[in-house]
Protein backbone atom coordinates (compact mmCIF):
# COMPACT_ATOMS: atom_id res chain seq x y z
CA UNK A 1 0.00 0.00 0.00
CA UNK A 2 1.48 3.25 -0.81
CA UNK A 3 1.14 6.18 1.66
CA UNK A 4 0.00 9.62 0.91
CA UNK A 5 2.27 12.36 1.49
CA UNK A 6 1.59 13.75 4.59
CA UNK A 7 0.74 17.31 4.71
CA UNK A 8 1.11 18.28 8.27
CA UNK A 9 4.84 17.37 7.47
CA UNK A 10 5.05 19.42 4.01
CA UNK A 11 3.26 22.56 6.24
CA UNK A 12 5.97 22.02 8.91
CA UNK A 13 8.93 21.43 6.64
CA UNK A 14 8.11 25.13 4.92
CA UNK A 15 7.45 26.89 7.77
CA UNK A 16 10.15 26.21 9.87
CA UNK A 17 12.37 26.79 7.05
CA UNK A 18 10.96 29.83 6.15
CA UNK A 19 10.11 31.28 9.55
CA UNK A 20 12.81 29.57 11.42
CA UNK A 21 15.29 31.31 9.36
CA UNK A 22 13.56 34.73 10.17
CA UNK A 23 13.98 33.78 13.72
CA UNK A 24 17.84 32.80 13.27
CA UNK A 25 18.59 36.37 11.63
CA UNK A 26 16.53 37.77 14.18
CA UNK A 27 18.60 35.94 16.96
CA UNK A 28 21.91 36.73 15.55
CA UNK A 29 21.21 40.22 15.45
CA UNK A 30 19.78 41.01 18.37
CA UNK A 31 22.55 39.04 20.24
CA UNK A 32 25.57 39.01 18.00
CA UNK A 33 24.84 41.62 16.21
CA UNK A 34 27.33 45.09 15.68
CA UNK A 35 26.12 47.31 18.24
CA UNK A 36 27.86 50.36 17.36
CA UNK A 37 26.07 50.90 13.88
CA UNK A 38 23.55 52.78 15.70
CA UNK A 39 24.90 55.88 17.26
CA UNK A 40 22.95 59.26 16.32
CA UNK A 41 24.51 60.67 13.00
CA UNK A 42 27.35 63.14 13.17
CA UNK A 43 25.59 65.68 11.20
CA UNK A 44 22.21 65.16 13.53
CA UNK A 45 23.57 65.59 16.28
CA UNK A 46 21.64 66.45 19.68
CA UNK A 47 21.34 69.72 22.02
CA UNK A 48 21.06 69.35 25.54
CA UNK A 49 17.01 69.90 25.72
CA UNK A 50 16.84 66.84 23.12
CA UNK A 51 18.75 64.23 25.08
CA UNK A 52 18.29 65.63 28.59
CA UNK A 53 15.68 62.47 29.46
CA UNK A 54 18.00 59.90 28.43
CA UNK A 55 21.14 61.23 30.66
CA UNK A 56 22.49 63.23 32.54
CA UNK A 57 25.83 64.87 32.67
CA UNK A 58 27.41 65.81 36.31
CA UNK A 59 31.09 67.95 36.90
CA UNK A 60 32.09 67.70 40.18
CA UNK A 61 28.96 66.66 41.58
CA UNK A 62 26.70 69.92 40.03
CA UNK A 63 24.94 68.49 37.38
CA UNK A 64 26.17 70.38 33.52
CA UNK A 65 23.09 72.76 33.05
CA UNK A 66 23.61 74.32 37.02
CA UNK A 67 27.47 74.09 36.59
CA UNK A 68 26.85 76.14 33.28
CA UNK A 69 24.50 78.35 34.52
CA UNK A 70 27.04 79.53 37.73
CA UNK A 71 30.01 79.83 35.00
CA UNK A 72 32.07 77.48 36.11
CA UNK A 73 33.22 76.17 33.27
CA UNK A 74 35.60 77.91 30.85
CA UNK A 75 37.13 76.49 27.47
CA UNK A 76 40.54 77.75 26.09
CA UNK A 77 40.48 79.50 22.48
CA UNK A 78 43.02 78.84 20.23
CA UNK A 79 44.41 82.12 20.47
CA UNK A 80 44.89 81.29 24.80
CA UNK A 81 41.84 83.24 25.63
CA UNK A 82 39.05 81.62 28.14
CA UNK A 83 35.24 82.13 27.30
CA UNK A 84 32.45 80.78 29.41
CA UNK A 85 30.64 77.94 27.84
CA UNK A 86 26.86 77.79 27.33
CA UNK A 87 24.60 74.81 27.18
CA UNK A 88 24.41 75.51 23.10
CA UNK A 89 28.60 74.98 23.27
CA UNK A 90 27.51 71.08 23.50
CA UNK A 91 25.97 68.64 21.25
CA UNK A 92 25.64 64.97 22.04
CA UNK A 93 25.67 61.55 20.06
CA UNK A 94 23.32 58.79 21.07
CA UNK A 95 23.35 54.92 20.73
CA UNK A 96 20.13 53.94 19.75
CA UNK A 97 20.92 49.99 20.54
CA UNK A 98 18.33 49.83 23.59
CA UNK A 99 15.47 50.95 21.36
CA UNK A 100 16.89 48.54 18.25
CA UNK A 101 17.06 45.60 20.83
CA UNK A 102 13.52 46.35 22.13
CA UNK A 103 12.51 46.14 18.73
CA UNK A 104 14.06 43.13 17.89
CA UNK A 105 12.72 41.46 20.35
CA UNK A 106 9.46 42.18 20.32
CA UNK A 107 9.90 40.84 16.20
CA UNK A 108 11.68 37.92 17.77
CA UNK A 109 8.60 36.71 20.29
CA UNK A 110 6.62 36.77 17.26
CA UNK A 111 8.75 34.37 14.98
CA UNK A 112 9.40 32.13 17.87
CA UNK A 113 6.27 31.85 18.08
CA UNK A 114 4.99 30.45 14.53
CA UNK A 115 8.38 28.68 14.60
CA UNK A 116 7.43 26.53 17.35
CA UNK A 117 3.91 26.29 15.69
CA UNK A 118 5.55 25.10 12.41
CA UNK A 119 8.25 22.61 14.65
CA UNK A 120 4.49 20.89 15.90
CA UNK A 121 3.35 20.57 12.95
CA UNK A 122 6.70 18.80 11.34
CA UNK A 123 7.00 16.64 14.51
CA UNK A 124 3.05 15.54 14.34
CA UNK A 125 3.27 14.73 10.43
CA UNK A 126 6.45 13.06 11.03
CA UNK A 127 5.00 11.14 13.84
CA UNK A 128 1.97 9.88 11.63
CA UNK A 129 4.47 8.01 9.26
CA UNK A 130 6.42 6.20 11.95
CA UNK A 131 4.42 3.13 12.24
CA UNK A 132 3.31 2.20 15.84
CA UNK A 133 4.62 -0.71 17.79
CA UNK A 134 2.44 -2.83 19.19
CA UNK A 135 3.45 -5.11 22.32
CA UNK A 136 3.03 -8.42 21.95
CA UNK A 137 1.82 -10.43 25.11
CA UNK A 138 5.43 -12.66 26.68
CA UNK A 139 4.01 -16.13 27.16
CA UNK A 140 5.71 -17.72 29.90
CA UNK A 141 7.07 -21.45 28.79
CA UNK A 142 5.18 -24.07 31.33
CA UNK A 143 7.51 -26.91 30.03
CA UNK A 144 8.45 -28.59 33.61
CA UNK A 145 10.48 -31.79 33.48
Amino acid sequence: MKRKFNNLFLLGFLGVIIVGSFFVVDIWGTFWGDKNIYWTATNMMLQYDQSSNDFEVYVKGDLLQKALDKNKLLYLEEDNTYSNLSIEDFQYRLNNYYKVKSSNLTKLLFTSFFTGFFLAFLFTGFFKYVPQVQEKPVEKNEDTK
